[in-house]
């Protein structure tokens, strides 16, 4: 087989994965950090308060960072800060059952990133 026929099937395959991989790229939602409207809670249960914390009268604070998708609902959770991390997994829990009136940006519903203070005392 000849050569350039060799180099061409190469480029061939190398330009089917480029382009794939910005396929996979542009079909990424857009995460706004600044919106018009923020997104307004519509269903927030608490978190449960770990009984062994509770029991033992320690209080706290968890910082999470929450992804709220173009519907209202928490893609991501995840925990930025806490005084206590026997409260992560409780925090996390919750605030991934929550739901939102999505935030708007330009009239048009947008994802957007945000964080959560809670508080358990």
């Amino acid at each position: 087989m000849p050569k350039h026929t060799n180099r061409l099937r190469l480029l061939s395959l190398i330009f089917a994965f480029v382009g794939s991989a910005m396929c996979a790229v542009a079909g990424d939602p857009v995460v706004h950090s600044q919106v018009d409207e923020n997104p307004q809670p519509l269903r927030t249960p608490p978190p449960v308060f770990p009984a062994e914390l509770k029991a033992q009268g320690v209080t706290g604070m968890v910082l999470v960072e929450v992804v709220i998708d173009d519907q209202g609902k928490v893609s991501t959770a995840e925990v930025v800060k806490s005084t206590v991390d026997g409260f992560n997994a409780a925090s996390v829990k919750a605030v991934s059952q929550w739901v939102f009136k999505p935030a708007k940006k330009d009239g048009a519903a947008v994802w957007v990133r945000l964080r959560l203070p809670l508080k358990f005392s």
